[in-house]
């Protein structure tokens, strides 16, 4: 595997990982309150790492496949939806939705493979 392509895979990783991570800071469980802050911490950093990995991916052809666009548009939906949850303060039914969707989208994609030397 070359180096952009464990860059990017890196980057998609990191990302999903800090989306399970928002995920679960903005919801109340019976075993932790439920973390703004964190939430909306690890959703910019979602923001930032999708965003470094989709200038990767449209810069090399060798990466190109049909359901990466989705994928990170939804890595965009999801934080965009959390980042709009708190900031009006509506319930987290929508971002549990959100969340769902990118997990299956990226459970389903290229980018879920182990990083290989």
């Amino acid at each position: 595997m070359n180096d952009v392509k464990k860059a990017f895979l890196s980057l998609m990783h990191d990302a999903y990982f800090d989306a399970k991570y928002a995920h679960q800071y903005s919801t109340e469980t019976e075993n932790a309150p439920e973390n703004p802050s964190a939430a909306i911490a690890y959703a910019n950093s979602v923001t930032a790492k999708a965003c470094a990995a989709e200038a990767i991916y449209w810069c090399n052809e060798e990466l190109y496949h049909d359901e990466i666009p989705e994928l990170l548009h939804q890595f965009r939906v999801f934080s965009a939806e959390i980042l709009q949850s708190y900031a009006t303060d509506h319930s987290r039914q929508w971002v549990s939705i959100e969340f769902d969707n990118l997990k299956d989208l990226f459970e389903s994609s290229v980018c879920n493979q182990p990083i290989t030397e």
